[in-house]
């Protein structure tokens, strides 16, 4: 087991203060442990990058946002659907739309409260979230639409251990979402990079992350949109306030999971970095959702499911 496995929660929140006060709410503190991921996954120093050159500002809080994976490799436009007029307004999230359902539904299912998919698809819509599944031009083609790591992990036989949720495969489940739920399928360049980085997740609720000028180096999550979209997507479904916060806990949770998988146990606590304003409630679902993903018979499902990649090429 990696080191940093069982690592206790201080790993995030020093008793000093919060990580993103104290050391990462600092810009150039951030942006060199980024420019540090960039060299050491891609080789390359752009000495030009700035704090400013992480986000992308909403102009309009209410704007319509395109949720894609965690994986930071970049969209291929051409072989993609278009995405109409939204090309700066992405939110970043494990498993991009099959992940935020999968979230909901789990938590629905363990409170006995059921939902069609097509309606929670559908209350996310309106709610401003238009959630995408992907693909790799590397792995995957339009007949075997392979290249997720997420829903890859979810047809391992430790998945339900760890992501409380399992699927028979990638292509069959991307499938069956454009068929019954008409969510569209974005096409990712080239190989996984990101697990060379770190997991990077943002509390701002007015802006995105745009890792690409990063080099495509680390995992991200956009929690602080998110979260707003979140709770009126449960709002408008009639959940209770704590069903709503479990979505959000689940998610990060997912998120931290996958990370510390595709990664060979290389992302785990010291490198899930943590950045915006203070907000006390986004504090208590991180910290609620590493105790989860922390716990030690996830953490052998996990280091079972690293065990098994490590004999295989993807």
């Amino acid at each position: 087991m990696p080191d940093g496995a069982n690592k206790p929660m201080d790993a995030i929140f020093p008793e000093s203060g919060f990580l993103w006060n104290e050391n990462y709410k600092n810009g150039e503190r951030l942006v060199a442990q980024v420019g540090e991921w960039m060299r050491f996954v891609t080789g390359a120093e752009d000495e030009t990058l700035a704090e400013a050159d992480l986000f992308n500002m909403l102009a309009d809080r209410g704007a319509t946002l395109n949720a894609t994976c965690t994986d930071e490799r970049q969209i291929d436009i051409a072989g993609s659907v278009r995405i109409e007029d939204q090309e700066n307004m992405f939110i970043r999230v494990v498993g991009g739309a099959a992940g935020i359902l999968h979230a909901f539904e789990a938590v629905m299912e363990k409170h006995g409260v059921f939902y069609d998919p097509r309606v929670i698809d559908e209350t996310l819509t309106e709610s401003g979230v238009i959630g995408y599944n992907h693909r790799d031009n590397v792995h995957g083609t339009e007949e075997d639409k392979r290249g997720c790591g997420y829903l890859g992990l979810l047809t391992m036989d430790q998945a339900a251990a760890v992501f409380e949720r399992s699927i028979a495969g990638a292509h069959e489940h991307i499938t069956e979402m454009e068929g019954t739920l008409d969510i569209p399928t974005l096409v990712l360049q080239d190989e996984h990079v990101a697990q060379n980085g770190g997991l990077l997740i943002s509390l701002y609720r007015d802006r995105t992350l745009e890792p690409g000028n990063a080099g495509r180096s680390f995992f991200s999550c956009d929690l602080g949109v998110l979260a707003e979209r979140i709770e009126q997507t449960g709002e408008a479904l009639l959940l209770e306030p704590d069903l709503i916060r479990e979505v959000l806990v689940t998610l990060v949770r997912d998120n931290m999971s996958a990370c510390f998988v595709l990664s060979g146990g290389n992302i785990e606590g010291s490198k899930f970095i943590v950045t915006g304003p203070e907000d006390e409630n986004l504090k208590k679902i991180i910290s609620e959702a590493y105790a989860e993903f922390s716990e030690e018979k996830r953490i052998e499902a996990m280091n079972s499911m690293i065990d098994e990649r490590s004999h295989h090429t993807h």
